[in-house]
């Protein structure tokens, strides 16, 4: 069990990282939108959608499709595209250092790490939305989320199937 959980550390730090080499300042989150929905994909979710805001949409299709429960993880960062996103690692102190780690690419990664743990459990109760939602940061005002209404509407409106 514990092997188990370091070689899931280590691969969630390395699909962290991954993700944080995209650059995705506001506004332009367009690559690292596709490239989540590119991941989903291979995980074998379908369909995988981006809208107009590049937002990232995909399902877990559970035994009921309402209530649905929503994940989201915001893909935008607040550093310009040409940030040096170079990250240091501090081996004794266990921790790695770099622009957007944290904020968020750890978690669009945890987003799709969920996804991926789905894909070996039975059906949920409930439909599970994964959202990789654009321009949380700043001037982005929670555009990605707002674009869509509160997420009691995007669940009512949309299905699994």
């Amino acid at each position: 069990m514990a092997i188990d959980f370091i070689a899931q550390r280590q691969a969630l730090l390395e699909l962290t990282l991954e993700i944080q080499r995209i650059p995705a300042p506001t506004g332009a989150e367009a690559t690292r939108a596709r490239w989540v929905a590119d991941a989903l994909r291979k995980l074998g979710y379908s369909p995988v959608e981006i809208d107009a805001f590049d937002n990232v949409y995909a399902c877990i299709r559970g035994e009921a499709r309402r209530p649905a429960l929503l994940v989201s993880a915001h893909t935008d960062t607040v550093f310009p595209s040409a940030t040096d996103l170079s990250v240091r690692h501090d081996v004794i102190n266990r921790r790695i250092y770099g622009p957007g780690v944290g904020d968020n690419s750890l978690g669009v990664a945890s987003l799709l790490w969920l996804g991926r743990q789905f894909r070996n459990l039975e059906p949920p109760p409930v439909d599970i939305w994964l959202v990789a939602n654009s321009g949380e940061e700043g001037n982005g005002d929670l555009r990605g989320m707002r674009s869509r209404g509160p997420p009691r509407i995007i669940v009512r409106r949309q299905h699994c199937d």
